[in-house]
């Protein structure tokens, strides 16, 4: 994608081969990248800040880890009026709006800059 405005959509089932294709079959380990300061978050890591296993892939699919960690990423989440998101996902009649997965071809550029408040 080489334009922020343009947005993949894909159906649940192709988004969980990918997550499993790149990072296994758990999906607590999956890796995602904030679209906003760009950076790599776990489910794994909000479990350990006292998530469910659910409540962790959501998080770590829609808010950056930012919002809850006091040293790491932004508050940026995907609930906002800006849409700086490339993907979403079809499940059951609903689109919903995901982080990207964190792989090497979408690691931010230099120059990036961050829209949200940056943690430090």
């Amino acid at each position: 994608m080489s334009r922020m405005s343009e947005r993949q959509r894909v159906p649940v089932e192709v988004w969980r081969a990918e997550g499993e294709r790149l990072f296994g079959p758990r999906a607590r380990d999956w890796a995602f990248r904030c679209p906003s300061c760009g950076s790599i978050q776990t489910p794994a890591e909000f479990v350990e800040l006292g998530c469910t296993p659910e409540e962790a892939v959501s998080r770590a699919t829609f808010s950056c880890i930012g919002r809850w960690h006091p040293t790491r990423g932004c508050d940026w989440t995907l609930g906002g009026l800006l849409q700086i998101h490339k993907l979403e996902v079809e499940a059951e009649g609903q689109t919903l709006r995901v982080f990207e997965f964190a792989t090497l071809d979408n690691a931010p550029a230099p120059g990036f800059r961050p829209l949200g408040k940056v943690r430090s």
